[in-house]
């Protein structure tokens, strides 16, 4: 049975960093408006925060999350705050070390113990200056329950490269789930010779960054491409990088899911790894995630029990190694059940918020009665929140009290067209009922029907 950590009595600060971890990839984009387009399509991620665990906590993100105090009495928090700094940098750790703003409300928020529990959406090499200054300038207490205290490793499992090592290391090269075929590669011209190699048996091939992030840079080739395609492709490939190039075969077919996994792996000592959610993940094509669903029904689905086997063994494999946090498996469900692991994400991932708002309000047994996700809209312009709840209606309710419905999250994204809604009801027919009623009051707003 799924599980969720169990908060801490301290106050929790979060950082809600997701974007920091994308611009590295982000600015290889070959123009500024391709760097400024994939921000944008992203950037709204930093309001998932208002749904981790536990409600009641200081919020810094990068901007102002937009309908903030909507969103806390809709949750039932009266207590939860959030910031920004004053001058954003792209990078909130080392804002925090330079603004004495978020300095005094994270010193104020601690209260009369100074001590606070820091959650952040993922542990990069900046979080760690970021600690030392709050226990030695700020003189505060800091516990880091979801944070790897061994950096490299961490960073590691979140390459492409690192990832395949890992599991092959681990014996998840062959099995009912194991990761694609293909290896990785030091240069384009490698790459080149591998990818063609592959294509030869027949199977499309994907090339991607060693670490790209949110399907960011990645090359499909079809059998057939030549040589000349393969190399002009690669080589005007900027987010390729100086760094290896990972060759996988590429899955694809009518009868695919895509399912994921996620862990919560403990400090070495404290508790074993355990699963937190399993999810099947939303495309609007094959390479652009929209949305994530928890249902009861993934637990009777062929590819259940041995992907999330696999992904325990994993965790335990990584607890061992000295990783502490989250992390999710993105996967892709053959019709016969086995399990291709595509990606290992070592963080707060794509749908950690739902789970834990479906936690919060509908209760730790959830997976066993509702079925809950998230889908994001893509309109054509931007949209005031008061014009979302005019249109939405009715439509949007409590979890508290309704056993079906739904709500708009990630509206900071509203700015520039984009929405997401959350989802819930005992049934998946009856969220896909909930779904299209939103979609079709949202039309009026620009956002098209058949998004997803």
């Amino acid at each position: 049975m799924a599980l969720t950590p169990h908060p801490s009595s301290y106050p929790t600060v979060c950082i809600a960093n997701a974007i920091d971890t994308l611009r590295p990839i982000i600015q290889r984009a070959p123009t500024a408006p391709e760097q400024a387009r994939i921000i944008k399509s992203l950037f709204p991620q930093q309001d998932q925060a208002v749904f981790w665990r536990p409600l009641d906590k200081l919020i810094i993100s990068e901007q102002p999350i937009e309908g903030f105090q909507w969103l806390g009495a809709f949750l039932g928090t009266s207590h939860a705050q959030n910031i920004s700094p004053q001058h954003p940098s792209g990078n909130l750790f080392r804002d925090v070390v330079l603004d004495s703003a978020l300095q005094a409300a994270i010193v104020r928020w601690s209260g009369t113990e100074r001590c606070i529990q820091l959650i952040v959406h993922t542990s990069t090499q900046d979080l760690w200056p970021l600690v030392q200054f709050l226990r030695q300038q700020l003189k505060l207490t800091v516990m880091l329950p979801e944070s790897s205290p061994d950096q490299a490793l961490r960073d590691r499992l979140d390459s492409k490269s690192g990832f395949r090592q890992f599991a092959s290391d681990h014996g998840f090269s062959v099995g009912r789930a194991r990761i694609a075929k293909g290896q990785s590669c030091a240069t384009r011209a490698d790459a080149a010779i591998a990818i063609a190699e592959l294509l030869a048996t027949g199977r499309p091939v994907i090339a991607k960054p060693d670490r790209g992030e949110a399907s960011v840079g990645l090359n499909v080739f079809q059998p057939g491409a030549n040589g000349s395609i393969l190399r002009d492709t690669l080589g005007a490939n900027s987010f390729f990088g100086d760094e290896p190039i990972v060759i996988e075969e590429y899955i694809q077919g009518d009868k695919l899911i895509f399912p994921s996994v996620e862990y919560f792996v403990p400090k070495k000592g404290d508790q074993a790894p355990y699963l937190t959610y399993a999810c099947s993940m939303l495309f609007s094509d094959m390479m652009e995630l929209c949305g994530n669903f928890v249902s009861p029904e993934h637990s009777h689905a062929p590819w259940y029990e041995p992907l999330c086997n696999a992904g325990l063994d994993l965790a335990q494999a990584m607890q061992d190694a000295g990783y502490v946090g989250y992390f999710d498996i993105d996967a892709v469900a053959l019709p016969n059940g086995d399990s291709i692991m595509l990606d290992l994400n070592p963080r707060r991932t794509g749908a950690t918020h739902v789970h834990e708002f479906a936690s919060a309000t509908l209760g730790a047994g959830y997976q066993r009665t509702h079925t809950v996700g998230a889908i994001d809209l893509y309109g054509q312009r931007p949209v005031q929140f008061e014009e979302v709840l005019t249109q939405l209606g009715s439509s949007i309710r409590s979890p508290l009290t309704a056993t079906e419905g739904c709500m708009p999250c990630e509206l900071t994204g509203l700015q520039e067209g984009r929405i997401s809604l959350m989802l819930w009801g005992p049934t998946t027919e009856s969220v896909l009922s909930v779904k299209q009623t939103a979609q079709k009051a949202l039309q009026q707003l620009g956002f098209p029907l058949d998004g997803t």
